[in-house]
């Protein structure tokens, strides 16, 4: 293709026959592609015209808006020249692997050849995962190099089980100490200390490891964790590990200890220090909620794939102005989609928990959550809970179609003040108190007229009120038909008695252990209030101390805290606490381990490229290294007989009029001798360029007359070049 227009000009129609080619030759439609490696060197001219090639062959193949991702790995390792196609293959090829549409770094404002209304392209500017079964995931990567070779690879994943792990480094890694008294805890941190102190190549992931197997060793005789660290580094965790040796702690530093006086937590009984599981409703969804779990453990994809209608709208891809965001928002906060969407990660999140041995004694839901929380109690399995979760969805929007759909208001008031400024405002038969959150939060909820009275009469009252952004009145008596219909939905659903008691918003005691007890309960809870303030208090008095939030946010742990005051209990939320993502989940596992939890972190290197540096045999040090066509000792010297750097050296470079013997020059020495000069030329204006930009004085060659313009030709009497320096003889 460079014939057309030269060496480095792209041209679209040798990219489109590259691309048609391939497709045609692997039997694939552009349509079906999730993810695309491009060339995308950065240029103007080339990145505008490969997009645009690009998006006339998917749209000519049907492929819908939005639906293929595009990127470039040179945004992370720049331009590996002519193993930039190489880079670009082996990083689709992990992306299929492990399931991730990889990102693309610095995206501030994609290319003015991209239309986002209709391009079937998006950026991702974080790594998000690939919601679909691995032998539909299909990505094409392209190469493009000098003269228009242009290369184009169409490849498919391999239908396997998911990895454990898709990353070796972490942010951060988790060490647990175990002991039968504290004091035993800090000798495992001190031994540690010294093994971190002998030096070696070892990272932060192996003395993790290292820690893990000793703390899952000790688990297996009873000892509980007495110290956890989150540590970032190796000169971190060797502070984080002077402090836990001399018995302090400080959680906002990544030093977590437990008291001595905390009882171990049991998977059953009702005894002091139970684990209780919380899991969050409507509006604690967000876009993008819980996406780097998602990435680091692949396992869980399952639960994406299982609601993969609602996956894109749960990780979109980046937006890059307000109104993008704003829409983003808008759609994922739709209850059609809020509720299966919650519905999947936490499934996930409480699948994770217990693959390290975190399992509640009891668990609740804050309204839709409820659902959940049942699902992880067994009582409903997953494709059932997500399946429910839209049917739920649908039978309270349909509820409301065609009429007032209602709303709500937050008040800052216990809910008998607020139900008796309701009743003396004869406003107690539309609008009730839906959800009794915490004892001075209280949120309303009826039609839309009587509700406006009902935050008049109750700021007239001295309470503050303020009406929330929802679409319907939830837990009112507008959405009582809504029952019925959900409850149709679940006669055809299989369901179980739960295997640990989940307690009921509407109750305040556990659902029943008959299957039609909880379909019933199940489609009472819509049309009745929230009785969220009683439920902790009911949990609290069953033994539960110990309430970890497993979704999305910190809302429901703010509640418990603000309805339990200062009595014993703590509140660990996975996401939202300190920092999120792995660094958060790691944080609340270390939290729950000294409160008395089983952690059992072993799971966690499963996988990973981790080794115990107690155990493992260091690798020995290069002997030589290879840099480019060099070969350098590893104290960097050069052998003797070994190819030597370029150095300087002043060497006659041929005239402008050279001719051989006098004759002028012709043929192939003519020719020589244009390269030369024009060489020349060019670095001497580059040369002179620079000058000018950095200030310094532009010098003027020997034989250049001063105010000669650049493009004439310049002559050089000499100049300093580089030659390679033979290798010394024996």
């Amino acid at each position: 293709d460079g014939r057309a227009l030269g060496l480095t000009a792209p041209r679209p129609a040798g990219q489109r026959a590259a691309l048609t080619r391939a497709y045609r030759n692997a039997g694939v439609s552009p349509a079906d592609v999730g993810l695309i490696e491009a060339h995308g060197t950065g240029t103007v001219v080339g990145d505008r015209t490969e997009l645009a090639t690009l998006t006339e062959v998917f749209t000519e193949a049907g492929a819908e808006p939005a639906s293929c991702a595009i990127g470039s790995v040179k945004s992370q390792i720049g331009h590996t020249k002519c193993a930039a196609g190489l880079a670009g293959l082996i990083k689709t090829t992990l992306a299929l692997h492990h399931g991730v549409k990889p990102p693309t770094l610095h995206v501030r404002q994609p290319n003015a050849a991209w239309d986002g209304g209709s391009s079937p392209f998006v950026f991702h500017t974080a790594a998000r995962p690939w919601a679909t079964e691995p032998a539909e995931r299909i990505a094409g990567v392209s190469a493009f190099g000098f003269g228009g070779t242009n290369f184009h690879v169409v490849l498919r994943a391999y239908d396997q089980p998911p990895p454990r792990h898709s990353l070796d480094t972490w942010p951060v890694e988790l060490f647990t100490f175990r002991g039968r008294d504290a004091e035993a805890a800090r000798r495992s941190a001190r031994a540690l200390l010294e093994l971190l102190q002998r030096g070696g190549q070892w990272r932060l992931r192996d003395y993790a490891r290292h820690t893990a197997r000793r703390s899952d060793q000790a688990a297996g005789r009873g000892e509980s964790v007495r110290i956890a660290l989150v540590a970032d580094s190796l000169a971190g965790l060797a502070e984080l590990l002077r402090r836990a040796a001399e018995g302090e702690q400080d959680p906002k530093a990544g030093l977590y200890a437990a008291d001595d006086t905390t009882e171990p937590a049991r998977s059953g009984g009702s005894v002091a220090g139970e684990l209780a599981f919380l899991f969050p409703g409507q509006g604690s969804q967000r876009p993008g909620m819980l996406a780097e779990l998602f990435v680091a453990f692949p396992e869980l994809q399952r639960h994406l794939q299982l609601g993969a209608q609602w996956a894109d709208t749960l990780y979109p891809p980046a937006a890059f102005d307000e109104e993008g965001k704003a829409g983003q928002l808008a759609r994922i906060t739709d209850t059609a989609v809020a509720q299966p969407a919650l519905g999947v990660v936490e499934l996930a999140a409480a699948e994770l928990l217990a693959s390290l041995g975190v399992r509640p004694a009891m668990a609740a839901g804050h309204s839709y959550g409820e659902l959940v929380a049942l699902g992880v109690a067994g009582a409903l399995a997953p494709q059932d809970v997500l399946t429910a979760s839209a049917a739920r969805a649908e039978a309270i929007l349909a509820q409301v179609e065609g009429g007032d759909p209602g709303t709500m208001a937050a008040v800052s008031a216990t809910a008998e003040q607020v139900e008796e400024v309701l009743r003396t405002s004869g406003l107690a038969e539309a609008v009730v108190a839906a959800n009794r959150n915490a004892p001075e939060q209280t949120v309303i909820s009826g039609p839309t007229e009587p509700m406006a009275t009902a935050v008049a009469r109750l700021r007239d009252a001295g309470f503050a009120a303020k009406p929330l952004q929802v679409a319907c009145a939830f837990h009112s008596p507008l959405l009582a038909g809504a029952g019925d219909a959900f409850a149709e939905s679940l006669a055809g659903m299989t369901v179980h008695a739960p295997d640990f008691d989940v307690w009921s918003n509407r109750t305040a005691d556990p659902y029943p252990a008959d299957p039609e007890a909880v379909r019933a309960g199940l489609a009472a809870q819509i049309g009745a209030p929230v009785r969220f303030t009683e439920q902790i208090e009911a949990m609290y008095a069953a033994g539960a101390r110990v309430f970890a939030e497993v979704g999305p946010g910190r809302v429901l742990s703010r509640l418990v805290s603000a309805v339990l005051g200062d009595r014993p209990h703590r509140t660990v939320p996975l996401d939202g606490g300190r920092g999120a993502g792995l660094t958060g989940f790691l944080s609340a596992l270390a939290q729950l381990a000294v409160s008395g939890v089983d952690v059992r972190t072993g799971r966690l290197f499963q996988g990973r490229d981790a080794v115990d540096p107690e155990t493992a045999v260091a690798e020995r040090t290069a002997g030589w290294t290879v840099d480019g066509q060099l070969v350098r000792r590893a104290d960097g010297t050069i052998p003797p007989d070994a190819l030597h750097p370029a150095r300087p050296v002043t060497e006659l470079i041929v005239p402008e009029n050279y001719a051989s013997h006098g004759a002028a020059a012709s043929g192939p020495d003519a020719l020589v001798a244009e390269f030369l000069r024009t060489s020349r030329d060019l670095v001497a204006a580059q040369r002179d360029v620079m000058l000018s930009y950095l200030g310094g004085p532009v010098a003027v060659p020997a034989g250049r007359p001063l105010g000669r313009p650049l493009s004439q030709p310049l002559a050089y009497a000499s100049a300093s070049v580089a030659a390679p320096v033979p290798a010394a003889l024996p």
